[in-house]
């Protein structure tokens, strides 16, 4: 399933991420809150290790797709706009091998691939997140460029808006954990 596939590569960036916000020296309500995504986002790198990238029962589509666009959505807006150009036509860069989901999650995409050519992710990776050396967790970090933060702006703002996001991830990770997956 490719959408496990892209979630296995990125999940373990997403938690290096995660754990920056934890210790940024943000209020405690924004720190206590990527604390907690930290942590969802680990189980569900646990999960994703575990299934190895079969169907994780009791995780819906509709749940997943939920997950990868809350993930997609971390990306600033002129990310977007530069990923999404990558994936239009241009007759000068001849056969190009589309994955499946690159238009759909076109940041999500761009991170796998840097993260696959620095030979990091996989679900093996899912399972080691929580224990990521200092150096990978920063070479996890130098895959999303600059600007890229587990809360945007107007969410460091806002509990509300923070929670929107928290939710879609929470809900991916009890779906998953549910699943009889350990946790």
């Amino acid at each position: 399933m490719w959408k496990l596939a892209l979630l296995s590569k990125v999940v373990p960036a997403f938690g290096a991420l995660a754990k920056e916000s934890c210790s940024s020296g943000s209020p405690d309500e924004i720190s206590g809150d990527a604390q907690d995504c930290h942590s969802d986002i680990m189980l569900i790198g646990y999960a994703l290790s575990v299934s190895r990238g079969k169907r994780i029962s009791g995780l819906s589509e509709e749940t997943l797709i939920w997950l990868l666009e809350a993930l997609e959505a971390r990306f600033p807006s002129k990310s977007r706009a530069r990923a999404m150009a990558r994936f239009n036509f241009n007759p000068f860069r001849g056969a190009v091998t589309e994955r499946p989901g690159e238009r759909q999650f076109p940041c999500l995409s761009v991170l796998a691939r840097s993260i696959e050519n620095r030979n990091l992710g996989g679900f093996d990776a899912c399972f080691g997140i929580l224990d990521q050396s200092g150096e990978l967790h920063k070479e996890y970090l130098e895959c999303f460029g600059s600007g890229i933060s587990i809360f945007h702006s107007k969410e460091r703002k806002s509990g509300h808006r923070r929670a929107k996001f928290l939710d879609r991830v929470n809900i991916a990770q009890t779906q998953s954990s549910s699943s009889g997956i350990p946790t």
